[in-house]
């Protein structure tokens, strides 16, 4: 059970990573306006946008899957979120591999107002490579300890995501009227990453602990209950 421990924090880790690359734009794109522009690809498709212009559903999207899986991960629904995370991580593999071969140097992450530049090409598809045997091994778990149900969220879990919630103000104040990539939107930016990191933290079950639940049939609904609360 702790080695199953240790493998989702990494795989919930890896989601948090991931999913960042969602949410940091879409803040970027709702707060900065047009002045912001980002770009990216998906097997040779390029998707971009400025401010509320272009593909910006796929941000969207893209953080509200992210958000759906850490959800399943963090409130015991280990099935389905492995299923997810194993099968995000295989697609993103496959795109590193795609572009790899199709353009060895057209890889390249940008990150201009934290002065951030760096080439993926080659170590895209080994990281993902790494994170997909996690991801594929927890999900080989859960399926064996069975289905199982999510755990509703609790007050605590309430009272921090509007912790959270309540940081939007000050990352539109530093990213909307702040000098582009000075020293308000660098703030802004970083904010932002922390907001999202602490995502895991805010929906975490109490204690941040791994409990094995039975299934139904084995449990009565008086201690089920109490699981849940946790």
């Amino acid at each position: 059970m702790k080695r199953t421990a240790l493998v989702q924090h990494l795989v919930i880790a890896w989601m948090l990573v991931i999913g960042l690359f969602g949410w940091l734009p879409l803040v970027r794109s709702v707060f900065d306006g047009e002045s912001y522009a980002w770009g990216t690809s998906y097997f040779g498709l390029q998707l971009s946008g400025a401010g509320l212009a272009g593909d910006v559903w796929y941000l969207t999207l893209k953080t509200g899957f992210a958000c759906f899986v850490l959800f399943a991960l963090l409130r015991r629904w280990r099935p389905v979120g492995a299923m997810f995370a194993t099968a995000w991580s295989a697609l993103l593999l496959a795109d590193s591999l795609y572009v790899f071969i199709a353009n060895p140097e057209g890889l390249w992450f940008h990150g201009d107002t934290l002065g951030i530049q760096l080439n993926l090409s080659l170590i895209a598809p080994i990281i993902v490579s790494a994170m997909l045997l996690p991801c594929a091994w927890l999900w080989w778990q859960a399926v064996a300890e069975g289905a199982g149900r999510p755990a509703p969220l609790q007050p605590r879990n309430v009272r921090r995501l509007g912790m959270l919630a309540a940081l939007l103000p000050l990352q539109f104040v530093l990213l909307h009227f702040g000098v582009p990539h000075g020293v308000t939107d660098q703030a802004g930016v970083i904010l932002t990453m922390v907001q999202w990191f602490a995502l895991g933290w805010a929906l975490g079950l109490k204690g941040g602990g791994e409990v094995a639940v039975p299934p139904a049939g084995l449990i009565s609904e008086k201690a089920r209950a109490a699981l849940d609360r946790r």
